[in-house]
């Protein structure tokens, strides 16, 4: 078995390039996009509500969120007592996973 020793500044390096920002960046918006697309259209308010924020976390890496601002976005990713989930947002993240 080989073993792989990872050099710490060469992994912050990586993980704090514009590369590493793009390609997190595009799969937001993939995700976003996916999740628009796939959203229930009770009255087309829950899918205008998804949106991509980000920026960098204390020690430089990227973060990037994708997020729905709708008051009954928790209700419809995870469903409730009465009503079935629709996982919206985690079927969209797998769907744009390699």
């Amino acid at each position: 078995m080989a073993r792989i020793e990872l050099d710490p500044n060469a992994y912050r390096s990586i993980t704090q390039s514009p590369e590493a920002y793009a390609v997190l960046a595009l799969k937001a918006n993939q995700i976003k996009e996916r999740a628009e697309a796939t959203a229930p259209e009770q009255t087309g308010e829950y899918a205008s509500k998804f949106r991509v924020h980000g920026g960098r976390q204390q020690q430089g890496s990227p973060v990037i969120y994708v997020a729905n601002d709708d008051d009954a976005a928790a209700h419809i990713e995870w469903g409730t007592k009465h009503t079935p989930a629709h996982k919206t947002m985690s079927s969209a993240l797998e769907s744009v996973i390699e």
